[in-house]
């Protein structure tokens, strides 16, 4: 049998209660009376086992369709990116060689300061 379900929520007024009397069990109230605790327990000859031997296999294969589809479109569009990014690197490397070894001089210089001030931290 499942654990019941606690909540703690704040009194309501008579008559206005979230859920029907027969799915909720008022227990422990606050002595300030501001909250109160419900236990919520699911009804018996609950409905959820027979909803899931309900799905059939059709069903199943069609999520897995469209799980396929949807993976095959993802790995498409990265490859699609992968290679712009590669032509336009090559691009640059051809048109702008000083530009490249001068970014790459840059970057190798920062990296090396932020390494040097975090290895003397730890010291």
């Amino acid at each position: 049998m499942a654990q019941p379900i606690k909540s703690t929520l704040p009194e309501q007024p008579a008559g206005r209660s979230p859920a029907p009397a027969a799915t909720r069990r008022a227990a422990n109230i606050e002595p300030t009376g501001s909250a109160r605790v419900l236990e919520i327990r699911p009804r018996e000859g609950s409905k959820v086992r027979r909803s899931l031997d309900a799905i059939s296999s059709q069903t199943f294969d069609q999520l897995g369709t469209a799980l396929s589809d949807s993976y095959r479109w993802a790995a498409r569009q990265t490859t699609e990116r992968l290679r712009r990014a590669s032509s336009r690197a090559r691009l640059l490397c051809t048109e702008y060689p000083l530009h490249v070894i001068a970014g790459v001089a840059g970057t190798a210089f920062v990296i090396g300061i932020l390494l040097r001030i975090g290895r003397s931290s730890h010291e």
